[in-house]
């Protein structure tokens, strides 16, 4: 699409805006970007390394700071969380 990952900078390549991301935001983005959706408890045991029972709302925490960063640079690129657990980008 539109943005471009390098580091952990994620920059939208139309209008060079650009936003910095932490580790674990640059990892859950990276996943989106290869597998376009993936279920959150993937993001809580691969990424944040929990374990699958323990309950948390980290996964959404770190996928809100993601949306607004997504804004900060004008993309249009959206992230999408559903009832079942799973979250895609488009």
């Amino acid at each position: 699409k539109n943005l471009e990952l390098n580091n952990n900078i994620l920059k939208n390549i139309n209008n060079n805006k650009s936003v910095n991301l932490s580790d674990i935001e640059r990892e859950i983005i990276k996943l989106l970007f290869f597998k376009n959706s993936i279920q959150k408890k993937i993001i809580k045991v691969s990424i944040l390394k929990y374990k699958i029972d323990i309950k948390s709302n980290s996964v959404e925490s770190h996928l809100s700071r993601i949306r607004n960063k997504i804004e900060t640079v004008d993309s249009n690129l959206k992230i999408f969380s559903n009832e079942t657990g799973v979250v895609s980008i488009s």
